[in-house]
Formats: C-alpha cells, structure tokens, sequence
C-alpha cells in the first residue's frame, strides 16, 4: 500500500514484525492440488525407471449429482483398465488432499538449478482437476546432505529425506518431502486387486 499503516493485535505486547512480511515465498499457499478430491479430474503418475508401476487414475463424476464418482484406474504402460480396489483408491484420495512443498527454492544459483534439471527425473506427475487445469510436475533427486551416509560411512549422493520439484509454470524449483509425498507416490500395484 502507498498509505502506511499502524497495527495492533489485542492483548499483544511485542513487535509485529514476525508476522507481517512482504517476501510472498514465505506466505503463499504451499498446498499444490486441489484440497477435496471431488474436485480432481484424473492423476496420472508416470516412474521412468520402472514404467510397470505408472497409473492413471481418473474420477469420473456424475453430472446429475455432483457428488457421485465412479473410478478407473489403467496402466500408463499398456493404456489398459485394472481390475482395482475402490478402498484404496478412495484412501489415496483422502490421503493427497493435503499435498506440499517444504519451500521454494529460490536461492539456487542458476548452475545448480541446470545440472539438477539434468538429472535424470524420479517422477512425471499430473493432476486435472474438473475445469480441466493440469498440474505438471517433474521431481529430480537432490544432492545428498553432509552426515547422509550409507552402511559404509560414505556419503550419499542423494538426499534421503528431500527431492526437488518443477512445476510447468513456475520459474523456480520446489523443495519436496519423500515424507509428504509418499503419500502420492504409490505404485499401480497399491490399487490393483
């Protein structure tokens, strides 16, 4: 704004500085999909090393009531049907609702930003919610962090916890939690029956 302000929160003593700031990295929503499942159109997850574990899942809802989903799941592979669990598929649902980056990392320097956008990708992600918007997004593994080593005692090459993300529209890259992700990351074989 080009007024000044003064604020004050009632039965607080302090400074106020904490929580206002203008750096938009740091209070923009983190959440990536869509936060109920009634508005997702399809997923589709592809895992270039192992393409036999790639699915699709697709929600297909009744236009007469808005609330009435039917499933199909197929293989990204062979593009065919699978005979499919609806339990699970409903707790995958319910489960990636709350999807998130950990931040945004917006401090890479270019060269680092390239050499990671070189790697060979771990995941190719889309989700369409139902007014047709696509999420793409392409996760690369991240370097591994000093005191990360193997049974051996030598370092690992890659991060155990984090990964990085990239989104088709944003410039930057993501920080993204195995922990958190998982949750998205299931095989075709998690829905088959």
């Amino acid at each position: 704004s080009s007024v000044p302000y003064a604020m004050w929160i009632h039965g607080f003593e302090g400074y106020l500085t904490t929580r206002y700031f203008l750096e938009e990295n740091l209070w923009r929503s983190n959440y990536l999909f869509p936060s109920s499942p009634l508005d997702l159109a399809s997923i589709k997850i592809n895992y270039p090393k192992n393409t036999d574990l790639s699915f699709e899942l697709n929600l297909l809802h009744d236009a007469a009531n808005s609330k009435a989903v039917n499933f199909e799941v197929k293989s990204l592979k062979t593009g065919k049907s699978v005979n499919f669990d609806e339990n699970a598929v409903k707790a995958y649902l319910l489960d990636i609702k709350e999807i998130s980056f950990d931040n945004i990392a917006n401090k890479m320097d270019p060269k680092t930003k390239d050499s990671t956008l070189a790697l060979p990708v771990l995941h190719e992600i889309w989700v369409k919610d139902v007014h047709g918007k696509t999420t793409h997004i392409k996760t690369y593994p991240r370097k591994g962090r000093n005191g990360q080593l193997d049974e051996k005692g030598n370092q690992l090459p890659y991060d155990l916890d984090r990964f990085y993300g990239a989104i088709d529209a944003e410039p930057d890259l993501f920080t993204l939690q195995y922990y958190v992700f998982d949750k998205l990351l299931k095989p075709l074989t998690y829905f088959e029956r």
